[in-house]
């Protein structure tokens, strides 16, 4: 079974250290809700697993609708066999042995994977993050590093909103500081929690690198491959007290690298440490994240640090608030690939965390450039010019949590999926931005599901209840039979049914194939595969030029050339052969925007393959899916392993129903 897939592929690996930089007054809700760790769609709809991405899910909704669920973070990784699975963080436990090193424990399921050792006694790098050829494993130089039991952890309150026991590890240092790591969708978070006044405030980071050297940069630190291409940036760093002060005053220095140990300084403001208001504990955040085509896409710009950037951050800012001034966040989800014309809604979903003074009016505005969000600041922020017909957020009755807001964003995306505009994501904008201390906070991507912000798109066609079936004369072919079934089954299901026999020629194909007229097609008829992956159905006997119609002239139709159809059956030998080429007739027919087309890779028997498409559409006027149907067909047609059947193949969505 094969889908059209026509995507770009989007991961983010980072290792971070991320703190809450915003006030943390509860709203609307009494009690502040305890976040889960699952990601979760719409209550009555079917996840349809093929069409997963790694940011986004697709469910079938009862009505016979897709929604579309998108994350500006990947949800999925991919395993050896290619398909998407769920990413997982809990930590558990494990025995891994590796360069003489043991680790215990590692999060679940994720090809972004971590190991964490008992105690730097025994293991001098007792943190290990791999990813395909990569490895990075670190240690506090000079210091001993003590697991802490999940049992015996307790996270100071700075830090008590956004870890959670079950994905986080915590190690105590005999320095009077902690260490806590959380693994992420995307990579790993680290703080440093210093719980004291230190006499020092520089930590000593020893790292041995596998496939990587270390260069010093403005920013920070970045780790190469041999190839000297950017894998790990060590830069972006702040720290925050128990007031919510913050300082972005923080370092990373390459000390020294022999071989394959490198040396790193951390280090931070010395006056704005020793300041007597300094309230403990302060959280410093040394950010390492991974370079190249890795980014979430989310953030947001400060204009009191207008060259700070924030995608790291666990939350998305509006408004004013006297320690940042002026707030906005920026936002960008990737997009499914289906057509402009068939967005029924979509809507941006955020939810609130806290705000102050009364919610404002807050809007979505389309940004009309370019920008990264682990470079955005507010002096580089893009151009979102401000639209007054932009509806604003209005509170979210779909979650079952509380406090989620929603944008109707309907017309932008449509736009965007029609190629009239570019996706460059949403400026979200307070409409009273200069009022002092008038701010809201919403969650970002790096905080766990299911807070995290998504993108709801809800698509599908309205179908003309009309088929044609179409039986070429040709020796050896009953068509009268199949004829006469599928009409019954679809006059059942309430269509009008029109039916040929006889000799065809390619141009009265294409016509019913452009013409928009029907919703579903079926032909039975000869078909051979060519070398060059396309296929020729015979449509007419006698022995003119035009005795073959090729798929060849599917290919070349625009991606939109079919859209009117729901299902498109091919009753023909080999007519799905060579779907790696996307030359077949099911193939080109999806690619040319049908929604759904069945073809046979093998040779298949005629007359089993009557009784085949029969039992097909008996199911489905039944309500089946198409694949249900074929499943039920190829199991019931009582036939042999011989009569080819069992090779069908279902390009587009096989959870299609016949509408």
């Amino acid at each position: 079974m094969i889908f059209k897939r026509r995507k770009q592929i989007v991961l983010l690996l980072l290792i971070s250290m991320v703190l809450s930089l915003t006030a943390t007054v509860p709203i609307y809700a009494e009690e502040k809700e305890e976040p889960i760790s699952k990601y979760y769609g719409p209550k009555d709809g079917i996840e349809v697993e093929e069409l997963r991405t790694e940011t986004a899910k697709q469910y079938l909704l009862p009505d016979g609708t897709m929604q579309y669920i998108g994350s500006p973070d990947r949800i999925h990784w991919k395993d050896e066999n290619g398909r998407y699975i769920d990413i997982d963080n809990t930590i558990i436990e494990t025995n891994y042995f590796v360069n003489d090193l043991l680790y215990y424990h590692k999060n679940k399921s994720n090809d972004i994977n971590m190991y964490f050792a008992d105690s730097s006694a025994e293991n001098e790098y007792p943190i290990r993050i791999e990813y395909q050829e990569y490895a990075l494993s670190y240690s506090i130089e000079g210091s001993q590093m003590n697991y802490v039991p999940n049992e015996e952890i307790v996270f100071p309150e700075i830090l008590s909103d956004n870890v959670f026991l079950d994905n986080a590890v915590m190690y105590q240092v005999d320095e009077g500081y902690d260490l806590v790591y959380i693994p992420k969708n995307s990579g790993e978070k680290e703080y440093i929690v210093i719980n004291e006044p230190l006499e020092s405030y520089s930590f000593v980071f020893k790292l041995q690198l596998e496939g990587l050297i270390p260069q010093q940069t403005e920013r920070g630190v970045v780790l190469l491959n041999h190839d000297g291409e950017p894998v790990f940036d060590i830069g972006g760093l702040f720290a925050v007290d128990s007031n919510k002060d913050y300082c972005d005053e923080v370092r990373a220095i390459l000390f020294d690298f022999d071989g394959d140990v490198a040396v790193i300084h951390i280090t931070i403001d010395q006056e704005w440490m020793n300041n007597q208001e300094r309230m403990y504990p302060v959280v410093i955040d040394p950010t390492a994240m991974v370079c190249g085509e890795y980014v979430t896409y989310d953030s947001y710009v400060s204009s009191r640090y207008g060259n700070t950037n924030y995608y790291l951050s666990d939350y998305l800012c509006m408004g004013y608030e006297s320690d940042f001034w002026k707030r906005r966040s920026l936002i960008q989800f990737e997009l499914p690939s289906i057509n402009g014309n068939d967005v029924i809604d979509a809507c941006i979903n955020i939810r609130l965390y806290s705000y102050s003074g009364s919610l404002s009016t807050i809007y979505a505005y389309p940004i009309t450039s370019s920008w990264t969000s682990s470079s955005v600041t507010w002096n580089n922020k893009p151009t979102a010019p401000i639209i007054n017909s932009f509806l604003p957020g209005v509170p979210d009755t779909w979650h079952d949590t509380s406090n989620w807001y929603t944008w109707d964003v309907t017309a932008t995306v449509a736009s965007w999926l029609k190629g009239l505009s570019t996706n460059y994501g949403h400026m979200i904008q307070d409409s009273n931005e200069d009022d002092a201390n008038h701010w809201s906070v919403f969650y970002s991507s790096d905080y766990g599901y299911p807070n995290r912000p998504e993108l709801m798109i809800t698509y599908g066609i309205t179908y003309v209840s009309k088929a044609k079936l179409l039986g070429p004369t040709d020796p050896g072919l009953d068509h009268s039979s199949y004829i006469s079934s599928v009409t019954t089954s679809l006059n059942n299901k309430g269509y009008t049914v029109y039916s040929e026999t006889g000799s065809f020629m390619p141009a009265t194909i294409t016509s019913i194939f452009t013409g928009g007229q029907y919703s579903v097609f079926v032909i039975k008829a000869h078909c051979i595969t060519l070398w060059d992956g396309y296929c020729k159905m015979r449509i007419n006997t006698s022995s003119s030029p035009n005795y073959w119609y090729l798929s060849q002239t599917i290919v070349n139709m625009s991606s939109d050339d079919m859209e009117s159809y729901q299902l498109v059956v091919f009753m023909c030998c080999e007519s799905g052969a060579n779907g790696g080429y996307r030359h077949n007739f099911p193939a080109a027919t999806v690619d040319s925007g049908a929604k759904c087309a069945i073809g046979f890779e093998d040779q298949i028997y005629t007359d089993i393959s009557t009784t085949w498409v029969e039992l097909l559409f008996q199911r489905l006027a039944a309500g089946n899916s198409v694949l249900q149907a074929a499943q039920y067909a190829t199991a019931h047609r009582q036939g042999t392993a011989q009569d080819g059947l069992a090779s069908y193949v279902i390009e587009g969505n096989p959870y299609t129903t016949i509408q």
